[in-house]
């Protein structure tokens, strides 16, 4: 009934159970997902760790003091051991699996959370994950540098005048991440590349037709090939433009885009050499996220698939 659903509560850890199994048909209490991840902002922002926890029961507030808490302190001492980094700011979103609902997004600073702005966001959707729809929260934890002088006081004019312990840092999320292209690679021998050919404007070879009449080919050649099947390129691309924001405002427009080129079934070949900026601009998206989605296919692919 419509007062049971708005009851259906999150869990304490006064009446939390560890071993806790709910009935999936009727449950008792409010169940929901968290994706959190560490990133470092250095000019842009890279992503250094990615997780998912399922089925959560514990009230999120109690569960950042009792779990993540503790595990993004030893995610980020393993993987910025160095003091020089701290907390920039925490971006937090809402989600439900109804198309009708609107996420809920919020930026906090260092690592204060309104976790009651949460909390209360999931028990308004208490009748949506009774009908079966699934509550999630995407958590970036977001550091940057302290602002300290290099080493002896001088300017980090050369490689050489970036710290030891820094490259460090650096050189081991890089060697993380070749690696973690190399096994995508493997995984991906057996699905059909995306070749995608770009040629300047006027050379002969040029494509032609581009969809909404503008014209969006780059003007140096590129040849990509993207060793995974066209749908899941499409969805990393997409994550990989979030990653690159920390606005709402722009994470949305980027969100659109995607939407609209998943719903035509565009693949990125399509999307960087025949789709032209009004596609997207006359249906709603910003012109700058537009020019963004279409122009940096190339860039997503040299440094995400190298």
């Amino acid at each position: 009934s419509p007062f049971q659903d708005s009851c259906l509560p999150l869990l304490q850890l006064n009446n939390w159970d560890p071993a806790f199994r709910d009935d999936e048909l009727d449950p008792t209490c409010i169940h929901y997902d968290i994706e959190w991840k560490l990133q470092l902002k250095k000019g842009r922002l890279s992503k250094l760790v990615e997780i998912t926890e399922e089925n959560l029961t514990l009230s999120p507030i109690a569960y950042w003091d009792r779990f993540l808490s503790v595990e993004l302190a030893a995610t980020v001492k393993d993987k910025l051991p160095d003091p020089r980094y701290e907390p920039d700011e925490i971006t937090v979103v809402v989600s439900v699996e109804k198309r009708s609902e609107r996420n809920l997004r919020k930026r906090f600073d260092g690592l204060i959370v309104d976790w009651k702005t949460i909390e209360d966001k999931l028990r308004s959707w208490a009748p949506l994950f009774r009908e079966g729809n699934k509550l999630r929260i995407y958590i970036s934890f977001i550091y940057k540098e302290t602002t300290q002088p290099a080493a002896g006081g001088n300017l980090l004019r050369t490689h050489d005048d970036v710290p030891e312990n820094i490259r460090q840092v650096i050189y081991k999320h890089e060697e993380e991440s070749s690696e973690r292209r190399k096994l995508k690679r493997k995984r991906s021998d057996s699905s059909p590349p995306i070749s995608i050919h770009v040629t300047c404007p006027g050379h002969p070879g040029q494509h032609s037709g581009e969809i909404a009449g503008i014209s969006t080919v780059s003007k140096r050649p590129s040849d990509c090939v993207i060793p995974m099947r066209r749908n899941k390129a499409l969805e990393k691309y997409h994550e990989w433009r979030q990653d690159q924001m920390d606005s709402p405002r722009w994470q949305q427009s980027i969100q659109h885009a995607y939407e609209i080129t998943r719903e035509a079934c565009l693949d990125l070949k399509h999307v960087h050499t025949k789709v032209g900026v009004e596609f997207y601009t006359d249906k709603g998206v910003q012109l700058g996220v537009a020019l963004s989605f279409i122009n940096d296919v190339p860039r997503w692919v040299e440094e995400t698939l190298g």
